[in-house]
């Protein structure tokens, strides 16, 4: 039997639209930077974020895009999925930036 994954309070997709709130990154990125700002009560696994990416940018939440100095994918928000990160991340701020103030 496998070991069960630990349960976040939130779901990747909610949590990929409020990693990207800080600014464009890449699914590694996003993954290290929700982890540490949530003091690892938000923990993403690398196959379920790159399922999440794909149905953010199915739905034009997200964009990809390229950097030249960068061989990883980059991802940032649409201003539809800024929008829909924006009015989430009120009620989700303890737990998005307890990391970083407190």
């Amino acid at each position: 039997m496998s070991p069960r994954r630990s349960e976040t309070p939130v779901t990747t997709h909610v949590a990929v639209l409020q990693g990207l709130r800080w600014g464009p990154a890449s699914a590694t990125d996003l993954i290290a930077d929700i982890e540490a700002r949530t003091r690892g009560r938000v923990r993403i696994h690398i196959g379920l974020i790159y399922k999440a990416l794909a149905v953010l940018l199915e739905k034009r939440l997200v964009r990809r895009t390229y950097w030249p100095d960068r061989v990883a994918q980059i991802f940032q928000l649409t201003a539809k999925g800024r929008t829909l990160a924006q009015r989430d991340g009120d009620s989700l701020r303890p737990l998005f930036e307890r990391g970083i103030h407190g």
